[in-house]
């Protein structure tokens, strides 16, 4: 049951003034394409806001150590991510205008936004490793606060995406199913037995998934999201044999980022490669290195941005 809780009650007291005026969950513009050119990177030193065609630094904020990204909301004016400073993780959230920050203790990571209302999905109460929650239940983070969602047995959500008009929720079960749900009540609407070690992403009407299987001989699939007839597929175009997976889509959902593991001694190897739908034809290769599994597409579907360490 939602309902104003104390997580609302201070992300009210503390958003005050950049979200006067703002009705919980209602509808926003999609984000202005001058935004599609800033990047938030967070690391050990602290957290910058960069605008990548100036090559300028927006601003510094000297934040600890958070996980692996940041979620922006749909209007692109607050970026949540999970921080460690404390001693049990909470949620930052960054004006990212100014740079201005508050926290919220709740262990919550958000893996993806809402593209038309202020809300973010992700997991909670999970189990925390190499920065990022391995696993957790199903969330739904808004002004009313922090909402648990079904779909898979609590604790066993490793995945989570959203089509691309918002409308419905899927999340990966320890299981190997992906539950279907109703994005804005949380309501299951198909359980879908996809395997194990699958990663996904939805089209942008929520009626076909893109699959990458790694156990598969590396096949990446367009599947039918109600029946999993296999609609095409391709492998990753490598001369060396790669175990792909699904990185991240555009908002229009018309190309993905897929991330291939080249296994090696002493260190394996990630490169990235741009996939289009629904003809799926490889695009750029994006870049290679020991770790450069994150990667992700602009808003205005301009741009890849790559991340290695």
């Amino acid at each position: 049951m939602r309902g104003e809780s104390m997580i609302g009650r201070e992300i009210h007291r503390n958003c005050r003034g950049a979200l006067s005026g703002l009705a919980i969950a209602a509808a926003l513009a999609v984000p202005a394409p001058v935004f599609a050119q800033k990047v938030l990177v967070t690391q050990a030193t602290g957290t910058q806001l960069y605008d990548v065609s100036s090559g300028r630094v927006e601003w510094r904020l000297a934040s600890p150590l958070t996980s692996s990204g940041a979620v922006f909301t749909a209007d692109g004016r607050l970026a949540v991510t999970l921080s460690f400073a404390a001693i049990t993780p909470e949620v930052m959230v960054i004006d990212a205008a100014t740079g201005s920050l508050f926290t919220v203790p709740v262990s919550f990571e958000p893996r993806i936004a809402h593209p038309r209302v202020t809300a973010v999905y992700g997991l909670t109460g999970g189990q925390i490793g190499f920065g990022t929650m391995l696993r957790g239940t199903l969330a739904r983070l808004d002004l009313n606060g922090l909402t648990t969602y079904g779909g898979c047995p609590p604790g066993t959500t490793s995945a989570v995406d959203l089509s691309g008009d918002g409308r419905l929720l899927f999340a990966r079960c320890d299981s190997g199913d992906v539950a279907v749900l109703d994005a804005a009540s949380g309501a299951l609407v198909r359980t879908l037995p996809i395997g194990q070690g699958v990663t996904f992403t939805a089209n942008f009407d929520g009626t076909a998934l893109l699959v990458a299987r790694p156990a598969n001989g590396g096949a990446v699939e367009f599947l039918d999201a109600t029946t999993l007839a296999i609609l095409s597929s391709t492998t990753v175009p490598s001369s060396t044999p790669c175990l792909p997976s699904v990185a991240k889509a555009s908002p229009d959902r018309t190309t993905v980022v897929v991330s291939c593991l080249v296994p090696g001694i002493p260190l394996p190897t990630t490169f990235s490669q741009v996939l289009s739908r629904p003809a799926l034809a490889w695009g750029p290769y994006v870049g290679s290195g020991a770790n450069s599994r994150f990667a992700s597409v602009s808003p205005d579907n301009r741009s890849v941005f790559s991340t290695s360490a």
